[in-house]
């Protein structure tokens, strides 16, 4: 596998080096968290993104409290990594957790998911390294997308405690934003807009150590903005900013609106950019889920500060989960642009972008049907659940559906369990009238919506 000749001792050497950077990056955040600058972020130069990220556990600050965590390169916070179409990545992995394998997945990317590129399904075991290496297509989607830890088996656990490890590594720390660059390129009128990116994660301090058996999904935990409880972020009379927020946690739903109201231009949902503006005063961001869109302040609107919150959300299953109300950011209105406003509505066609195509026209060339549920695992207890797709349980060694490149099918998805959402990128999805969201339907159906 490549990169797994490397020694230990050079592994070390690099671990230490940037374990230094990290501290460095740390120390910068925290005096810049009232007024946040762009988060630490690392850009491609010259056509290449070049990242080496180092797992282990580390005693890191969070809010002030010393915690125990699963992390890269000694950091909580991960960096926003950066690339354009065309560019080449590679990214290597050091894995030194104990007694535990991991991996990475680079969500919603339109690449091979065979190795060296996205193999989700390749293990990195401990003391081993690996190195990620793919070029994006030059005519890649740009957007906000995300990486993460995405392993898949079993904690090696002293108790005997089994998890599911992608819950337990990006509750941990181990995810990230990720831009692909030139969303707004085709846009003139747009340059120069302040753009903000928003990772929104959380934490339960109260834990210091976090165990496989003691993330409570609906728990009481601190909603974090980069990493930062509650900042603040400025913005000034009649300016227009774009709003960038990606949920890089594991189980938290989020339910954004301002307080008070203030619209959301949304732009693009999970990297799709869409073909229209819609005006919102709320949305709701589940795990993996991405939002970008415009704000802006005017006159009519006033310019008292607000708070982005995340209001109280019940994310229905087998068992309701409840997420309380939460602030998130503070909003604070300062100074005046002598820049004009920007027209933004919701009747407003984006231009230069294709109409979306509506699929129940397309001959279809099959038919599938697919029911998630949710089953009690008796010889785990009675409180385990196990989740299965057609009455399997996963298992990544078999192949359950093949399709054929280029054809167009119809998949009919029971959900009977917890959320689900479409791994990579898909072209549309459609929903009976009845349950259809109009806040997420465009001429009668979704820009793939990932929450079911």
């Amino acid at each position: 596998m490549p990169g797994r000749a490397r020694t230990r001792a050079t592994m070390a050497r690099t671990a230490l080096a940037l374990a230094a950077a990290a501290v460095v990056f740390a120390a910068a955040a925290s005096a810049l968290a009232q007024v946040p600058a762009e988060p630490w972020t690392i850009r491609s130069s010259n056509g290449r993104l070049d990242v080496v990220l180092i797992d282990s556990a580390a005693t890191v600050n969070v809010l002030g409290t010393d915690m125990l965590l699963r992390v890269w390169n000694e950091t909580f916070i991960a960096p926003v990594l950066r690339a354009s179409p065309g560019d080449a990545i590679q990214i290597r992995l050091d894995n030194y957790l104990f007694n535990t394998t991991t991996n990475l997945h680079f969500h919603g990317f339109q690449v091979s998911p065979l190795s060296p590129a996205d193999n989700s399904n390749e293990m990195i075991a401990t003391n081993e390294s690996h190195t990620y290496s793919f070029s994006l297509p030059a005519d890649h989607p740009s957007g906000l997308f995300w990486y993460h830890s995405h392993a898949m088996n079993v904690i090696g656990m002293a108790d005997g405690g089994t998890l599911h490890d992608t819950q337990w590594q990006v509750y941990n720390g181990m995810s990230g934003a990720f831009v692909i660059e030139g969303i707004l390129d085709p846009f003139p009128m747009l340059a120069g807009i302040k753009e903000q990116i928003l990772a929104l994660r959380d934490i339960n301090t109260t834990i210091p150590v976090p165990a496989a058996g003691l993330i409570d999904v609906a728990g009481g935990s601190t909603r974090l903005v980069n990493g930062v409880a509650v900042p603040e972020y400025h913005i000034m009379m009649n300016e227009t900013q774009f709003w960038r927020v990606a949920n890089i946690g594991a189980d938290i739903f989020y339910t954004l609106a301002f307080s008070p109201p203030l619209p959301l231009y949304i732009f693009a949902i999970d990297g799709n950019r869409l073909s229209r503006l819609l005006v919102q005063d709320e949305y709701m961001l589940g795990p993996s889920a991405r939002v970008e869109f415009f704000i802006q302040i005017t006159p009519e609107i006033g310019n008292q500060s607000r708070q982005l919150l995340t209001l109280y959300t019940t994310v229905g299953g087998p068992d309701d989960d409840d997420f309380p109300e939460r602030p998130l950011v503070n909003l604070t209105v300062v100074g005046h642009t002598e820049q004009p406003v920007l027209n933004l509505t919701e009747a407003t066609t984006v231009p230069g972008l294709p109409e979306l195509i509506d699929y129940r026209n397309v001959p279809i060339a099959h038919n599938r049907s697919f029911v998630f549920m949710t089953v009690s695992d008796t010889d785990a207890g009675d409180d385990a659940n196990v989740f299965t797709i057609n009455g399997h349980m996963f298992n990544m060694n078999r192949v359950d559906t093949t399709v054929t490149y280029g054809d167009v099918e119809r998949w009919i998805i029971f959900n009977n369990s917890t959320e689900v959402h479409v791994r990579g990128r898909c072209s549309s999805l459609t929903r009976p009238p009845i349950i259809a969201p109009p806040d997420l339907t465009v001429g009668g159906r979704t820009p793939c919506i990932p929450m079911f």
